[in-house]
């Protein structure tokens, strides 16, 4: 695995131990899913998670996003919640759980066209997450 993948694998296993998790997967590295892994919280919901690393702190910005395309199926599982943790450059994480009745913006924006492979920067929607200050945590 490469050393990043390992890097935040290491932090949501610490997260889980914080919160008593003990029933988690996280999918292929080298595979083309489009979450990152799930597990069983403490009330018994089966949650689908996604992982995102942003270079910059948690003050920078009021919103972070999610490409409406993830959001999307996220939203779709519906035997499963929808959650992401979004690790900062400043050590703090923000576990989120999406909900398909709250009205997040959209937004339009050039990004690579994939994660992995062709880094043509094409024009793309995002949802935009508004970052709450009470739910920011250190890794």
């Amino acid at each position: 695995l490469k050393q990043q993948t390992l890097h935040y694998i290491k932090l949501m296993e610490k997260i889980f131990d914080k919160f008593n998790v003990v029933v988690y997967s996280f999918t292929d590295e080298n595979s083309y899913d489009q979450h990152d892994g799930v597990f069983i919280n403490s009330r018994k919901e089966n949650i689908m998670f996604e992982v995102k690393v942003r270079n910059v702190s948690s003050t920078q910005y009021k919103t972070t996003v999610i490409e409406k395309s993830k959001y999307d199926y996220l939203m779709s599982q519906t035997d499963k919640v929808p959650y992401l943790f979004i690790f900062f450059s400043d050590g703090t994480y923000f576990p989120h759980r999406l909900e398909s009745k709250n009205n997040y913006k959209q937004t339009i924006m050039g990004a690579p066209k994939t994660t992995a492979g062709d880094q043509t920067r094409i024009a793309k929607q995002f949802i935009e997450i508004p970052i709450n200050p009470n739910q920011l945590y250190k890794q």
